[in-house]
């Protein structure tokens, strides 16, 4: 192989890792653009174990793992604030995207 065959390669290589980097980034960056525009709303969610509840979605941690809410209403009561482990939850559902980004 020569030397020029093997810059080339370097090149693509990195060129593709630039790519692929550029992508995560551009991924990461609407997922947060979308849990900013969820703050506030309703939302309806099914645990896994089962239970339905609903809450006011208030915010996710970075690595969402964890989700902030209020006004959790559960079968049995009612908690003015709460944080899900995104593990226990199985499906939150926002009914209004009209206004979202």
């Amino acid at each position: 192989m020569s030397a020029a065959s093997s810059a080339n390669d370097t090149s693509s290589s990195s060129s593709a890792v630039s790519d692929e980097a550029s992508a995560a980034s551009e991924l990461r960056q609407q997922a947060l653009r979308l849990w900013l525009a969820l703050e506030g709303r309703p939302a309806q969610i099914k645990l896994k174990q089962g239970l339905n509840v609903t809450a006011v979605f208030k915010a996710c941690d970075g690595p969402q793992e964890h989700f902030a809410v209020t006004d959790l209403a559960a079968p049995t009561s009612t908690l003015p604030q709460a944080v899900l482990r995104a593990a226990d939850v199985r499906i939150m559902q926002f009914n209004d995207f009209k206004d979202l980004p």
